[in-house]
């Protein structure tokens, strides 16, 4: 079974706050596999649905995440790893875990 990290107060969210956007964005770098449901979102970040609906609608609007399955009872999501914004946020996530890593 993968083992899906823990979100609380991670270096990511320390350094840029713990808004929904974020713990959203946080947890689709941490874990990445060909994709989550909304339910696992959810319950792995504690945004509650509705907020989740409309940051996940954002976030492909942004074509920072993609959407491998898009019927609405399947749809399946994943950090869109081709995205110019995604490459500078997985790069941002690797230098906030190296500067914190060396700060503590």
């Amino acid at each position: 079974m993968e083992e899906i990290k823990e979100l609380t107060n991670t270096n990511f969210t320390i350094i840029l706050g713990d808004g929904e956007e974020i713990k959203i964005i946080d947890f689709l770098i941490e874990n990445e596999r060909c994709g989550w449901s909304l339910r696992e979102i959810i319950s792995n970040t504690g945004v509650s649905l509705l907020i989740a609906k409309e940051i996940l609608s954002k976030l492909n609007d942004l074509v920072i995440i993609e959407i491998k399955q898009p019927t609405p009872k399947k749809a399946l999501y994943t950090i869109n790893k081709e995205s110019e914004i995604v490459k500078h946020l997985i790069s941002l996530h690797k230098s906030i875990d190296k500067l914190l890593l060396n700060y503590y």
